[in-house]
């Protein structure tokens, strides 16, 4: 496997556009379309952009919000800055869904107007060459659709998704009409 060097500060950023390529024979290369980290939900894999900022946290306290929606399970406070706390299982199944105790946190952005994701394991690092893209939508949950970016498959469907516009499309529908 060949890597393209880049100097170490560089390296810190996150946002460091980084390429693998694998060497098939001496004239044939494949490059990685897709280079990141993911987490399993109960039947898709969900893909975090390699250029946004992420961080696993556990056991933050969570502060639940009345009249709000399931999957909005309550707020965080993270090095002062305040995290809306969302469960993507609960979106994804709606109001079948039972939520567990809640330990891991993916929160994405940080130091900004950051959120955080419910986490059901630890996310794993993921590639996907040209060959795993998906064209076909099939089996992307209905609440995800408008927010996919781009589909793979490793064994089960991973959904890259655009979290900035689901999260902004979430905010709007926070409060629950009784």
């Amino acid at each position: 496997m060949s890597e393209q060097m880049i100097p170490p500060i560089a390296a810190l950023d996150s946002q460091a556009s980084i390429q693998f390529s694998i060497q098939k024979t001496e004239n044939e290369t494949e490059t990685f379309v897709f280079q990141g980290h993911g987490f399993e939900l109960q039947n898709v894999g969900i893909l975090v952009a390699p250029h946004l900022r992420c961080e696993v946290v556990e056991n933050l306290s969570l502060c639940p919000l009345p009249g709000t929606a399931q999957w909005l399970v309550g707020m965080a406070q993270l090095r002062g800055r305040i995290l809306p706390v969302f469960d993507m299982q609960s979106l994804i199944e709606g109001n079948t869904y039972k939520r567990r105790k809640v330990q891991k946190l993916l929160v994405i952005e940080p130091q900004q107007n950051g959120m955080a994701i419910v986490l059901p394991n630890l996310p794993v690092r993921m590639e996907f060459m040209q060959q795993q893209i998906l064209e076909n939508r099939h089996g992307v949950p209905e609440a995800l659709a408008p927010y996919t970016t781009n589909l793979y498959y490793h064994e089960k469907l991973w959904i890259e998704v655009d979290f900035r516009a689901l999260f902004l499309n979430m905010s709007e529908k926070l409060v629950v009409t009784h």
